[in-house]
């Protein structure tokens, strides 16, 4: 008899969903946050005014894979009165993270990138959920932002973390403004290097000038020879030394004598 309404079972309840409205359309389940898929799916339920277990437990069945059907087989092979909760509770203790395991990924995985304060803080609230407590919340988000950044907020007095990331988001655009002016007025790293590069070739050149005006002073002169050499005046007598070739007269030794 038992089995016989077993068999019924599934009939029974596509014409109970069939005659409360639309079957909902529910997305694939979300290993990684399940908590979160059974609270959209729930709000499917609730728009299509399903509310039996059973009905929702079929919904559900049909939207799991492989590897979490594999997780419940024991379930589906022999439902409760209460179906639904039993397959909801399995796949949350089977996938979801325990709160040890939350709150370490969580201190790992505090960096913010790129990505706004504000929603930074989203998503590490949504990460936390009820984990910590908001005093530690505020403490993990600060410890992540850049330490320029942490200083200015410490002289902030906003007790509210939503409005202190407000803050903070106007401060990372300031920052982000100076920046983009900085540089759009700082030659880049390759225009440095090419206006060092030119001036050691102008150094190099004004050396090499240097080098040759040195050479050049410093070549020795070659002594200049007379057009007209004359004889040796210490072998010309007196006349001739006074007088030269004009003179009248001539007393040895003297070296005209020769002539």
């Amino acid at each position: 008899m038992a089995e016989a309404n077993t068999s019924n079972q599934p009939q029974e309840q596509t014409q109970e969903v069939s005659a409360l409205g639309p079957t909902p359309s529910i997305p694939p389940f979300w290993k990684s946050d399940p908590a979160l898929w059974f609270i959209q799916v729930e709000s499917a339920f609730a728009t299509s005014r399903i509310t039996s277990s059973s009905a929702k437990y079929h919904l559900v069945v049909v939207n799991l894979e492989l590897a979490q059907l594999q997780q419940v087989t024991d379930i589906l092979q022999n439902p409760s009165r209460t179906p639904y909760e039993d397959l909801k509770a399995r796949l949350l203790n089977t996938f979801e993270e325990s709160e040890s395991v939350k709150v370490r990924r969580l201190l790992e995985q505090t960096t913010i990138g790129d990505e706004r304060p504000s929603l930074f803080l989203r998503s590490l609230r949504q990460k936390a959920g009820n984990l910590v407590s908001e005093e530690l919340l505020r403490n993990l988000w600060l410890r992540a932002l850049p330490k320029r950044m942490q200083e200015i907020l410490a002289t902030v007095d906003v007790a509210d973390l939503d409005k202190l990331s407000i803050t903070a988001d106007k401060i990372a655009e300031v920052e982000a403004s100076n920046i983009y002016a900085v540089e759009s007025v700082t030659p880049t790293k390759n225009s440095a290097v090419d206006i060092l590069s030119q001036q050691v070739a102008d150094l190099t050149k004004k050396f090499e000038l240097l080098q040759g005006q040195l050479r050049r002073r410093s070549r020795p002169r070659t002594p200049s020879r007379s057009r007209n050499a004359t004889p040796d005046q210490r072998n010309l007598c007196f006349f001739h030394r006074k007088f030269g070739d004009k003179a009248r007269r001539c007393i040895e030794p003297c070296e005209k004598q020769k002539n």
